[in-house]
């Protein structure tokens, strides 16, 4: 059964409403011009702030801010990029790609494979299931970009690299976070 966006929201608020800001030198992982610009753009903002609008924040022009945040960041601002993309998929422009680029395995690049791996990681069980509920709604959402386009090669990396990471987790048997 296809979730909707409603029950999509849902997931992603509650999975996430908990997800500890990364504080603001937790931000981006050195310096540099792109990072500076990055951490004044964050700095102190809260994405439940931003939920009912998520293109303030991670939209045009900052659609790329998440290739320069460090995996807690990542996962911290994750719920605002899905939000975009599920509500304001149009608007959010090339930030869902951006989104799905920055976590996918890249068979060309094997130390990017290893930084998304790294980000993939932060994550806690109950979030990479809302990760796949995501991909899913972008699939049945927009299947001529997802499903036969040419993005459809990340989004089946990223649903394997998800999926192995959920099948090790239930091998080490490690627990939920607590809500």
């Amino acid at each position: 059964m296809a979730i909707n966006a409603a029950q999509l929201r849902r997931e992603i608020e509650e999975v996430f409403a908990l997800v500890p800001y990364p504080g603001d030198d937790g931000i981006v992982g050195h310096k540099c011009w792109e990072c500076d610009e990055v951490l004044a753009q964050y700095k102190g903002k809260r994405w439940q702030d931003y939920k009912d609008r998520p293109l303030d924040l991670v939209g045009p022009p900052n659609r790329q801010a998440c290739s320069f945040f460090t995996p807690e960041a990542f996962r911290y601002y994750a719920p605002l990029a899905m939000l975009a993309a599920s509500d304001f998929f149009n608007e959010a422009d090339l930030l869902t790609d951006y989104f799905i680029w920055n976590l996918s395995p890249w068979e060309s690049d094997m130390e990017r494979t290893a930084e998304n791996a790294v980000r993939l990681a932060a994550f806690a069980p109950t979030e990479l299931r809302v990760l796949l509920l995501f991909l899913d709604f972008l699939k049945d959402r927009h299947p001529l970009d997802y499903v036969t386009g040419p993005k459809k090669g990340e989004v089946a990396s990223l649903r394997k690299a998800i999926t192995t990471r959920l099948e090790g987790a239930k091998k080490e048997n490690i627990p939920r976070p607590e809500k």
